[in-house]
């Protein structure tokens, strides 16, 4: 009984081909993607122009305090940093001396308390 009613009713034709809609949809498709792209584009370079700005605006701010705290550091406690440029130096030990049978002590004065010979 289904087939004779489907026999029955008229086809359906809504004036289309389905050539022209399949194109046209593809067409549409392609749009879209062009301009979602074209979204995407813009949104990245909006994105960007902020990080941007931001990380400007961090690091201004970064160095100004690092410099102030560099600045205040070295007014303060000038007398320190040259102490432990001093030790730095004391602690150094140059070539000649390593080179040397008997073993130097840091200010580069010979051992010759026989204490460089215990090991």
């Amino acid at each position: 009984m289904l087939l004779f009613i489907g026999k029955l009713l008229p086809p359906v034709d809504n004036g289309l081909n389905f050539h022209q809609t399949r194109e046209s949809a593809a067409e549409t498709a392609r749009t879209g993607i062009a301009e979602e792209f074209c979204d995407v584009g813009q949104g990245l370079a909006r994105v960007c122009e902020q990080l941007t700005s931001h990380i400007q605006a961090n690091l201004r701010k970064h160095c100004a305090i690092a410099c102030a705290h560099t600045a205040e550091m070295t007014l303060q406690r000038p007398r320190a940093d040259l102490a432990n440029a001093s030790c730095a130096i004391y602690g150094c030990v140059t070539l000649s001396q390593r080179r040397d049978n008997g073993r130097a002590d840091r200010l580069g004065r010979r051992q010759t308390d026989g204490s460089h010979l215990s090991v």
